[in-house]
């Protein structure tokens, strides 16, 4: 199915661009995520480098996330309980020094916004960037 997504888009960019860069030595992170580049697709696949299960029955698969320490914005794939459908979403994790995602007791991911709640995706649904910058799901 194909959604416009250009506002998503800008929500990403906003997001995940780096108006802070300021705040932090980027030379001295170096991170494992990918970054998101026009003509890029990205699998929920259940080997996917950045799956955490938590305590609560939830899963992520997180796509995209930027920085340190502390709970941070990310987004990708999440599910909540028997994880047979999952939605495409932008929630906060907490993470180490590593940029890892890390599944603490007390902190379970939360969901700030979700595409198409009535319509989840199922394992190895592709979620692509488009050339022309659309986001299709």
């Amino acid at each position: 199915m194909s959604v416009n997504w250009n506002w998503c888009f800008v929500l990403f960019f906003l997001i995940f661009s780096t108006p802070f860069s300021f705040l932090v030595d980027a030379r001295s992170q170096s991170f494992d995520y990918p970054t998101a580049k026009l003509s890029t697709k990205w699998v929920n696949s259940p080997s996917a480098p950045h799956s955490v299960a938590f305590t609560d029955g939830s899963t992520v698969r997180a796509i995209l996330l930027r920085g340190t320490f502390g709970p941070r914005y990310a987004c990708g794939f999440f599910c909540n309980g028997a994880c047979d459908t999952y939605l495409f979403a932008v929630f906060i994790v907490q993470t180490n020094s590593a940029s890892s995602i890390v599944a603490p007791a007390i902190g379970f991911p939360q969901v700030v916004w979700a595409a198409n709640r009535n319509n989840p995706v199922r394992i190895n649904a592709t979620l692509e960037l488009t050339s022309r910058g659309n986001l299709v799901l």
